[in-house]
């Protein structure tokens, strides 16, 4: 079973590497033990990024694969999709382009922001045996049962056929979304048009069209935590709660169960810039979350964070919080947006 993380380049090295940080990733993965197992493959712009950048993956250890031809062939056969932008349809095209690399044997995927806390290895040997998309997004999914590739094609063919009709029935089908969020590891969607390979995977599983262990069957919370949004894992650890946070050694623990990754996804990032541009404001209010914001205060906050805090990209994020600094004054219970998840300050 290979580990791959799907990534493409818009831009130069230097702006990819601020954005998907993986050298960054691969020095810290090193600094923790690892050698780094993991194909970095890359569905568009491998040119742009320049042998020297690439050198520097592969003396980490990543693999680097160019997937380019696979993907042009799939974005030219699969134009229904440019409805939903460059972004969405490669996420939705990077699962056929995984198949055809791999010549459809087991994989685990990684999103590019995806920062280990575990060892990729170990990960490995604890879920590879599974078949599972982490609480239905996209950004950890372990598939040891093929049969979810070759699903997910079939699928994909039938929605793209006529993608408003088969939305249509998919929103009729939602009915007990709520029991598969929970028992299936479903994920949710509120468009009634589906809009992502995140949307579609949680149709799929919550219908039972794609392969899904069940959550009891996972290895987790006795010894690692896993979840795919740092803003909203709490729901699944209701018996873990209040929770307290701590770092030793570099490496992050909720109630002194080892974090297995974090999955440092946009919205969570712009959290961090919240909280890291607030400074002494965090010790004498709640740090908002901008998800849940309603009327003059989101347009407020839309502005203050295009002004302010959207300067600082993806790498600087990383660098102040796993180099000079930790979570342990955002993740308490008079600072975190969520009252009652966190232990309070001690």
């Amino acid at each position: 079973m290979s580990s791959v993380i799907a990534a493409w380049a818009k831009g130069d090295a230097d702006d990819f590497e601020r954005h998907v940080p993986l050298l960054w990733l691969g020095r810290r993965n090193r600094t923790l033990g690892s050698t780094n197992p993991i194909v970095v493959l890359l569905l568009e712009g491998i040119e742009k990024l320049g042998e020297s950048y690439l050198s520097q993956l592969k003396s980490l250890g990543f693999d680097v694969i160019d997937g380019s031809a696979s993907y042009q062939q799939y974005n030219s056969a699969f134009q229904q999709l440019d409805r939903f932008g460059d972004y969405e349809k490669k996420c939705f095209l990077r699962w056929l382009v995984i198949e055809d690399v791999f010549n459809g044997a087991p994989v685990i995927h990684y999103d590019g922001d995806i920062v280990f806390n575990e060892l990729p290895e170990v990960i490995h040997d604890r879920l590879g045996d599974k078949t599972f998309v982490l609480h239905g997004c996209p950004a950890f999914v372990s598939i040891s049962d093929t049969k979810w590739l070759a699903e997910y094609r079939a699928n994909l063919m039938h929605f793209v056929a006529d993608i408003e009709a088969y939305s249509s029935t998919a929103w009729k089908e939602r009915e007990g979304w709520e029991i598969s969020y929970s028992k299936k590891w479903a994920g949710c969607r509120f468009r009634t048009i589906i809009s992502s390979d995140q949307d579609f995977i949680s149709h799929l599983i919550h219908t039972d069209r794609l392969p899904q262990q069940l959550p009891i069957d996972v290895p987790s919370r006795a010894d690692l935590v896993l979840f795919s949004d740092p803003l909203y894992f709490f729901g699944h650890f209701e018996n873990m709660l209040p929770i307290s946070y701590k770092r030793v050694d570099g490496v992050d623990y909720f109630n002194g169960v080892k974090v297995a990754f974090w999955h440092m996804q946009s919205d969570f990032v712009r959290y961090l810039r919240v909280f890291a541009g607030r400074g002494v404001l965090n010790n004498i209010s709640r740090c908002p979350n901008h998800l849940e914001m309603k009327g003059p205060e989101t347009y407020f906050w839309k502005i203050i964070n295009k002004i302010t805090f959207s300067r600082v990209d993806r790498l600087q994020i990383y660098r102040e919080f796993f180099e000079s600094s930790d979570f342990s004054q955002l993740f308490l219970a008079d600072v975190f947006w969520k009252p009652m998840v966190f232990t309070s300050r001690q």
